[in-house]
C-alpha cells in the first residue's frame, strides 16, 4: 500500500512530507489487447538483461501468464505459445475478452523506493458496454485504496481506428471520478510502434480531435505533447517466447528486434523520469462519485445488521414495560436492569466463502439464546479477486475455486453459488444491561416514581424507533442515489440482507423459538422499503449507460455526492447505534486494504541477480535527489 498521509493536513503539506522511500504508483489503462500485460512482462525482462542478445541466451521472465498464436511463414501452420503459469486473474484463452479480469499490482523494489504498476482490465470487452462499466467501477474501487497516483498511463496502438470507447472510459470517465488536476498525470503510451517508426501514427490526429472536443465541452485541457507521449514496441517479448519455442529467424529480423529492445528500454527510462517529476495526484483530493458509491456498498450489511438489532431491542423494551406494569410495586426492584442487545465485529484471519442456504445453516444454542451458524465454510482463506465483501449472490463467486463453473454448484456443499457469500468478519451479538434507576434519576433527579420509570422506558423505545426510522430513510436515499448514478446494474444489498435476516429468524422457529413479533417488524420494514424504492424507480427516467456517463460531471451530481457524505456523517452520529455502524464500515475498509496488499506481487530489482544498465539508470531516475518538482 502507498504511504499513509494525515487526512487533517493540507494537500501541499502532505506532498511535501512524502518520504524519500515513498511509493510511485502508476495506473495502466487501455483497450483490450493493447498490450498492458506485455508492457509489464517486457519491463521485467529489460530489468533482467543488459541486452537483447543476453536475453535470448537467458530464461524468459513472465510475471503475468499469456498465450498467443504464431504462424510458421513456410508451412502456414499455427502454433499456440504459452508463457507463464495461468492463474485465476488471467483469462488468456478468452478471445475478445479482457485477459486481465481484475486489477493486479506489481511492486518493483529499487533500494528504498518502490515502483508500483497497476494492471487493470481492458476497455472494449466483447461482453459489451455493461461489462466495461463493471470493469471501470472495479478499477476505481481499486485505486481508491491508494492516497495518490503518480502516473495514469493510457496505452494505445499507433494505428487505432476507433477511440470512442477508450476515450469515454479512460479519459472522460476517469476525470469524472478523479480531481481535474489528474490531467497533468496522464501519459500516452503507443505500443506496437515499430511499424510506424516509433511514432504515434494515424491514432494521433484522432486523439487530438477527441481531446479538442473534451476541451470545448468541459473546459478540461488534457495535454498531448512530446513530453507526455512515449512510443515503444514490446513485441520483442513475444519474439523471445517464439525464439525459445525453437522457431528460426533470419539475422535481419534479429537486428530489428534488437533495435526494438534498445528503443523501448530507453523509452521506459524517459517515461519514469517524467512521472517522478510530476506532482503526485491525490486520489482523495475531492469527494468523488466513486468514493460515495464504494461507501454506500459497504453500508449494506452494517445498516441491515443494526436494523435487526434495534428490532430485537424494541421487543425486549416492550416486554420489559409489560412486565413492569404487571409487577406489584414491592417487587419492582427485580426490574432494575433493562436487557438490551449489542454486537461486536470479529475480523477473520482470512476471507472465507460460506453458504447461506437452509441446508448449510444450523440453529444452535449459545448462553440460552437461539443463534444461526453458517455450518459450511466452503472455502477458507478464499483469495478471490474482484468481489465485494459481505454481499450475497455476488456474480464473482462463480470463480471461487470451490465452485464448479460448468454447473454453478459448490463442490463442497452442493448448493448454487448464488447462495454463497464472501465474508471477512463475524457478527456476534451479546446481551448488555441498562441500569434503569440511574436513567430515571437523570430524567427526574428529585424522585424516582413509577411514572418516571415508565417514562424512561418510553423514551428508550422512542429513541430506538427514531434511530431506526432515520437509518431506513438514509438507506433509501443511499440506494436511490446508486440506482440513479451507478454505471452498471445495482443490486440492493440492504434489501437482500433484510430478506436474509427474515428467513434466518423463520429458521429459528424450527426449534420452537418465539420470535413472531421480530419477524413481523422486519417484514414491515422490508415492505416499506421495497414500496418506496419501487415508487422511486417508477418515477425516475430510465437512463442508458451512455446517458449516465454524460451527466456524471454535472453540478447537480457533484452536489448529490456531498449530500451522500452528509447523510453518512449523520448515520455515524446516531447516539445509540452510530458508532456500531462506523466500526463495521471501518473494519470493511481495513479488510479491503489488506486484501489488495496480499494480492500484490513484489519484485526485488535486479530480477536476475545481475545489475543491468537500465537498472542503474532507473536507480538514478527514482532517486529522490534528482526529483525537481513534487
Amino acid at each position: 500500500m502507498a504511504s499513509r498521509i494525515d487526512d487533517n493536513s493540507s494537500l501541499e503539506d502532505d506532498l511535501n512530507r512524502l518520504s524519500f522511500d515513498s511509493d510511485i504508483n502508476i495506473l495502466l489503462l487501455g483497450q483490450t489487447g493493447v498490450g498492458k500485460t506485455t508492457f509489464i512482462n517486457a519491463f521485467t525482462n529489460y530489468l533482467s538483461y543488459d541486452s537483447f542478445t543476453s536475453a535470448l541466451q537467458g530464461e524468459i521472465i513472465s510475471l503475468i501468464p499469456a498465450s498467443f498464436h504464431v504462424m510458421n511463414p513456410k508451412t502456414f501452420q499455427s502454433t499456440k505459445i504459452h508463457i507463464g503459469n495461468p492463474d485465476m486473474n488471467e483469462h488468456a484463452d478468452d478471445r475478445g475478452q479482457s485477459n486481465t479480469q481484475a486489477c493486479q499490482s506489481y511492486k518493483f523494489i529499487f533500494g528504498n523506493r518502490n515502483l508500483r504498476l497497476i494492471d487493470a482490465p481492458g476497455i472494449g470487452d466483447t461482453r459489451g458496454l455493461e461489462q466495461d462499466a463493471k470493469n471501470f467501477e472495479h478499477i476505481l474501487a481499486f485505486i481508491s485504496q491508494y492516497k495518490y497516483l503518480n502516473g495514469i498511463c493510457i496505452l494505445l496502438k499507433p494505428n487505432e481506428e476507433r477511440l470512442n470507447i477508450l476515450f469515454r472510459f479512460c479519459i472522460k470517465e476517469l476525470l469524472t471520478h478523479l480531481h481535474i488536476s489528474a490531467r497533468e498525470n496522464i501519459m500516452f503510451i503507443f505500443t506496437n510502434s515499430r511499424s510506424t517508426f516509433y511514432a504515434p501514427g494515424a491514432t494521433a490526429p484522432q486523439l487530438r480531435i477527441l481531446l479538442d472536443d473534451l476541451r470545448r465541452s468541459t473546459h478540461v485541457d488534457v495535454p498531448f505533447s512530446g513530453e507526455n507521449t512515449f512510443c515503444l514496441d514490446n513485441e520483442v517479448f513475444r519474439f523471445m517466447a517464439i525464439y525459445k519455442h525453437g522457431m528460426a529467424f533470419p539475422s535481419e529480423q534479429l537486428q530489428n528486434y534488437a533495435e526494438s529492445w534498445n528503443v523501448s528500454s530507453t523509452e521506459y527510462i524517459r517515461l519514469f523520469s517524467h512521472i517522478v517529476n510530476c506532482k503526485p495526484h491525490h486520489v482523495q483530493d475531492t469527494l468523488s462519485i466513486n468514493e460515495a458509491q464504494q461507501l454506500i456498498r459497504k453500508l449494506g450489511r452494517p445498516i441491515s445488521e443494526v436494523t435487526r438489532l434495534i428490532n430485537k431491542n424494541l421487543v425486549l423494551a416492550r416486554q420489559y414495560e409489560e412486565q413492569l406494569r404487571a409487577c406489584p410495586s414491592n417487587e419492582r426492584d427485580k426490574f432494575e436492569f433493562l436487557p438490551q442487545k449489542s454486537a461486536r465485529f470479529v475480523s477473520l484471519r482470512y476471507p472465507c466463502t460460506v453458504c447461506t442456504s437452509d441446508q448449510c445453516t444450523r440453529v444452535i444454542f449459545v448462553d440460552n439464546e437461539v443463534k444461526l451458524e453458517y455450518a459450511s465454510e466452503c472455502h477458507r482463506n478464499c483469495r478471490l479477486r474482484k468481489i465485494e465483501q459481505e454481499v450475497i449472490n455476488h456474480p464473482a463467486l462463480i470463480f471461487c475455486s470451490s465452485m464448479d463453473r460448468t454447473t454453478g454448484h459448490c463442490k463442497n456443499c452442493g448448493c448454487k453459488y448464488e447462495k454463497h457469500m464472501h465474508i471477512t468478519y463475524r457478527y456476534q451479538e451479546y446481551t448488555t444491561y441498562i441500569e434503569m434507576k440511574s436513567n430515571c434519576q437523570q430524567s427526574n433527579r428529585s424522585s424516582i416514581t413509577y411514572e418516571t420509570w415508565l417514562s424512561t422506558i418510553h423514551n428508550r423505545i422512542n429513541d430506538l424507533k427514531e434511530e431506526q426510522q432515520c437509518m431506513m430513510n438514509i438507506a433509501m436515499k443511499l440506494s436511490c442515489y446508486l440506482h440513479r448514478n451507478a454505471i452498471s446494474l445495482y443490486n440492493d444489498d440492504f434489501l437482500a440482507y433484510l430478506d436474509l435476516f427474515i428467513h434466518e429468524e423463520q429458521l429459528k422457529q424450527t426449534v420452537n423459538h418465539s420470535n413472531e413479533v421480530l419477524i413481523d417488524d422486519l417484514q414491515r420494514l422490508a415492505n416499506q422499503y421495497r414500496q418506496e424504492i419501487d415508487l422511486f424507480q417508477n418515477t425516475m427516467p430510465r437512463l442508458t449507460v451512455e446517458q449516465k456517463i454524460s451527466i456524471s460531471t454535472t453540478e447537480s451530481t457533484m452536489k448529490g455526492v456531498k449530500e451522500i457524505f452528509d447523510l453518512v456523517t449523520k448515520l455515524y452520529s446516531l447516539p445509540i447505534n452510530g458508532s456500531l455502524i462506523r466500526e463495521q464500515v471501518e473494519g470493511l475498509k481495513d479488510s479491503q486494504r489488506r486484501k489488495i496488499q496480499d494480492h500484490e506481487i513484489v519484485i526485488k530489482v535486479p530480477c536476475s541477480g545481475t545489475v543491468c544498465s537500465i537498472v542503474e539508470q532507473l536507480d538514478f531516475v527514482l532517486s529522490p535527489t534528482i526529483v525537481t518538482s513534487i
